[in-house]
């Protein structure tokens, strides 16, 4: 090895991010200390192997079609640009990258190169963000916020494939009390404990929102009335199961109020929130699950 490799090869080293370069056979030429620290192969484990060592395979055939293209016409829609995609690591776990690719043409045709960044720190962080902007704190339900940016899509959604959508109002029972009695730590385990029973009991495609305090609200896409009845049904006696079998010394019950809106009727958001929450007083006052609604 030359002085100028010699060189070359510490100052790659030195980087912190990954730099690997292929031959238009797609053999690892280059593969410097990050890789291995990134990718968890050392360098002799690396070098002549093909590059889809570290390419999950649901890329694969993007990028042999992509390299062929490349070699034949000298087009591409990556090099010279970043883009984050995954990459695999030796123990088979996939992870976030951005990747930037480089050609340069050599006697023995083309080497490309790229420089990649592990970016999982910065995608959680992002994720994080993202749920601390839409997820109530307390009980990790969606909240207010992120109910207001979707209630009018799901109804335009609802209206244009013409389903049912339904919207059902939760509230807990006597809460004042419970907090003014067992204190505001008892009560946040009390609205924690709801909102487990309503996360494990809703239909994966309903979406339950903590609405404000001892309120919880969810939107039912594809349920009409019967189907509304049901999950209501279920979600009280699994909050009563809940509570009969807590430590709290107390009992714990909730009312619900819900209403079931038909395609053909032009209902608003506002005036379905305030037809279940009727339902929902209703509730409260005998102890009965009320439901109506248009197509019931």
């Amino acid at each position: 090895m030359g002085k100028m490799d010699l060189i070359y090869k510490r100052v790659v080293n030195a980087s912190l991010d990954v730099i690997i370069s292929i031959n238009e056979k797609e053999e690892i030429l280059l593969w410097n200390d990050a890789s291995a620290r990134t990718f968890g192969y050392l360098e002799d484990e690396a070098l002549g192997k093909p590059i889809t060592l570290i390419i999950p395979k649901k890329y694969h055939r993007k990028h042999k079609n992509g390299m062929r293209r490349f070699i034949k016409t000298g087009k591409t829609r990556l090099i010279g640009k970043v883009a984050e995609v995954e990459g695999i690591k030796k123990d088979g776990s996939l992870f976030p990258i951005e990747l930037s690719l480089s050609a340069s043409k050599s006697k023995k045709g083309f080497i490309f190169t790229a420089i990649i960044r592990d970016i999982s720190e910065r995608k959680f962080l992002e994720k994080r963000l993202e749920d601390m902007a839409i997820r109530d704190s307390l009980t990790g339900m969606y909240n207010r916020h992120y109910f207001n940016e979707v209630i009018n899509r799901e109804f335009e959604r609802a209206k244009r494939h013409r389903y049912f959508i339904s919207m059902m109002i939760i509230d807990v029972d006597k809460f004042k009390i419970i907090n003014d009695n067992y204190g505001h730590a008892q009560g946040d385990l009390v609205l924690k404990g709801i909102a487990e029973c309503l996360g494990k009991n809703m239909r994966s495609s309903d979406i339950v929102i903590r609405y404000g305090g001892d309120e919880f609200l969810a939107v039912l896409p594809k349920a009409n009335g019967r189907d509304l009845r049901k999950v209501m049904e279920k979600v009280k006696k699994r909050v009563k199961e809940w509570s009969e079998n807590s430590d709290f010394g107390f009992p714990v019950s909730i009312s619900v109020g819900g209403y079931a809106v038909n395609p053909d009727r032009n209902k608003s958001v506002d005036g379905v929130l305030k037809e279940a929450d009727k339902r929902l007083y209703k509730d409260k006052k005998d102890n009965k699950i009320r439901i109506e609604g248009i197509g019931n």
